[in-house]
């Protein structure tokens, strides 16, 4: 017995000095695992043909096999893995994965197969970043040269090129850089945002998030254009990610003309977009383009054709070989390459493609007015957007030397008149609403829906029958909450960022909600929760508000509170404070009753109301 006892008081002492690491081992959480080659299971053609995504304890391989639990088992080196589908679209039987995960979860190998299928697949996908991350798109823009004008272009080449475009060893293209271009709509899965004017942009993606991201090309957002991996199209914000570049290609050897055709173009039957002014040598003259006013530049009109033969390059007579030359360098095709107008210059073919992804059908080119909502391609000035609320005005140009970001302060249920400004290239504003502390709305002509969500395009276009008017100013209302939200901070506030061309400003409204102040009856009664603070109520009508409106003290500026002074004043009142009168909401200034009628009150009674916020007035010296 003795004997027995030790035999079990040994095999104790083994089972305790088992090591830790021989215990249960943790497994990879969600991710999501995009394959270089594509598709994963044949015929699938979502946007998830490229991927594998663990969720929740489930495994979806592509489009095509949906999720189903899957056997997660931690290892030393990481984390085993397997699945078994009954049935997977476009495969007949049944699909099974195993495959393995390394402890940094950064990768998934294995093999997918399908017996009666015959499907067999070997994985190896890369995991997707989570959380911020970057890319970048960049656009060339490539003019197809017919094979009868081949030879004449390479001739002129050494002048082409000197305009910053590359012909072609053989003469078969003239093609601008690889340009980050501004403007595009990116949309991964439910989250979306706009590349800034250098082709940049930034999104927050999920861990399990989509493998395939979707691009909208600028100012038309009906329908993608092109598809693009994300993996390795995007990177952890900071870091270098592959660029997303596409190629537009026109047929141009008519330039871009329209309702003219020199000689040698009906031969070649090829369609013509822009209007001439006539012989190349003469020079194109118009009314100035755009003039400057309150909150940015403003299409003149009369414009009766499109710059397309200013750049300098005039070569004698006119036919599709100088036609196509002189537009090298001229106003149209300086706002191509920049990312302007672009779209227009496809005239038989334009297609869009990246250089890992899906193409999805690209686009028809668009007229030059069209294109540009009713204006010419020389009345546009890229990146013109602007907003203004009550008198300040800002505009994101620099050489407009405007801010380009403002704060309104408001109080509850107020509506603030915001004016939205656009001149940019497409006429439409994206808006983007990225703080909601308050739940305000925005609303307004012009507001439509679009990629980024519910009202988050404004289009300046009022269409009188079939073409455009222009209307580069949107008068649109944001209305505040009723109340203070019940869990809004001192400083709470709703922003929106305007946008157009990759260039945006920014407009806050910030409520000043009071800390909450709790007033309990007895020892068991009710309690009630206030918000209150200091307001003026007016004696007579003062900038657009009316005699007895009750004026919060957080909206005026250069005024002090008097204590009451009887017989004169019965009641604290308001008065100017810096001599020039006060400012209401930034309008103003507005005299003192007291200077212009002798009025010892002033404004009027200073009381506290539930609604109004701290102000910063002092007392009156």
């Amino acid at each position: 017995m003795r004997a027995t006892l030790g035999v079990v008081v040994v095999m104790l002492g083994l089972v305790a000095s088992v090591p830790a690491e021989a215990k249960k081992r943790p497994v990879c959480g969600d991710g999501s695992y995009v394959m270089e080659d594509a598709p994963l299971v044949p015929g699938d053609e979502s946007l998830a043909h490229n991927g594998l995504v663990l969720r929740g304890g489930q495994l979806t391989a592509g489009g095509a096999c949906p999720a189903v639990k899957a056997k997660l088992k931690g290892t030393k080196k990481g984390t085993r893995i397997a699945a078994r589908w009954k049935s997977c679209t476009g495969v007949s039987g049944a699909v099974t994965f195993k495959g393995a995960l390394p402890a940094t979860c950064d990768t998934l190998t294995g093999h997918l197969k399908g017996r009666k299928a015959k499907l067999k697949r070997e994985v190896d996908a890369a995991v997707t970043p989570a959380g911020a991350v970057t890319g970048i798109v960049r656009v060339t823009h490539t003019t197809e040269v017919p094979d009868a004008l081949r030879a004449d272009v390479l001739a002129q080449k050494a002048a082409i090129d000197a305009t910053g475009r590359t012909v072609a060893a053989d003469g078969a293209t003239v093609s601008g850089p690889a340009l980050g271009e501004g403007g595009w709509i990116v949309r991964v899965g439910d989250r979306a945002t706009v590349t800034g004017a250098d082709g940049f942009f930034t999104l927050t993606l999920d861990a399990a998030g989509p493998t395939e991201g979707e691009l909208f090309r600028p100012g038309d957002s009906d329908a993608p254009v092109a598809a693009f991996w994300v993996v390795p199209h995007l990177a952890p914000a900071g870091g270098a990610p592959v660029p997303i570049d596409l190629e537009v290609r026109g047929h141009g050897a008519c330039g871009m003309s329209e309702g003219f055709e020199p000689a040698g173009c009906a031969a070649t039957a090829l369609p013509v977009h822009h209007v001439h002014g006539g012989a190349l040598l003469q020079p194109q003259v118009d009314p100035p383009s755009f003039h400057l006013g309150d909150l940015g530049t403003y299409p003149n009109g009369g414009q009766t054709l499109c710059r397309d033969q200013d750049g300098g390059l005039v070569p004698p007579g006119e036919n599709p070989l100088t036609v196509l030359i002189a537009y090298a360098g001229s106003t149209c095709d300086l706002l191509s390459q920049s990312g302007c107008c672009g779209y227009e210059l496809g005239t038989l073919t334009n297609l869009v493609k990246t250089v890992v992804g899906k193409v999805t059908g690209g686009f028809k080119p668009i007229p030059c007015i069209q294109n540009h909502r009713g204006r010419y391609c020389q009345e546009v000035l890229q990146g013109d957007v602007g907003a203004k609320v009550d008198a300040e005005t800002i505009n994101a140009l620099p050489l407009l030397q405007k801010p380009q970001q403002l704060e309104k302060i408001v109080v509850p249920g107020q509506v603030v008149p915001v004016t939205v400004h656009n001149n940019a290239c497409y006429g439409l504003t994206n808006v983007t609403k990225t703080v909601n502390d308050l739940g305000g709305t925005l609303a307004g002509t012009g507001l439509l829906a679009g990629p980024l969500g519910p009202g988050s395009q404004i289009t300046h276009c009022n269409l009188a029958g079939t073409r455009c008017a222009y209307a580069a100013d949107r008068a649109l209302t944001w209305t505040a909450p009723p109340a203070c939200p019940a869990d809004a901070t001192p400083d709470a506030s709703d922003t929106y960022e305007f946008e157009a061309d990759g260039h945006h400003v920014t407009v806050s409204f910030r409520m000043l909600c009071a800390p909450v102040t709790t007033t309990t009856t007895g020892t068991s009664g009710p309690t009630t929760t206030t918000i209150s603070g200091r307001a003026v109520t007016l004696l007579f009508q003062t900038g657009t508000l009316a005699a007895g409106t009750q004026l919060c003290l957080s909206r005026i500026t250069g005024g002090c509170v008097t204590p009451a002074h009887p017989p004169n004043c019965a009641y604290d009142h308001l008065h100017e404070h810096t001599g020039a009168g006060i400012g209401i909401d930034g309008d103003g200034p507005y005299p003192d009753p007291f200077d212009t009628m002798g009025v010892p009150c002033g404004y009027g009674e200073v009381v506290t109301i539930p609604g109004c916020g701290p102000d910063s007035l002092p007392a009156c010296s």
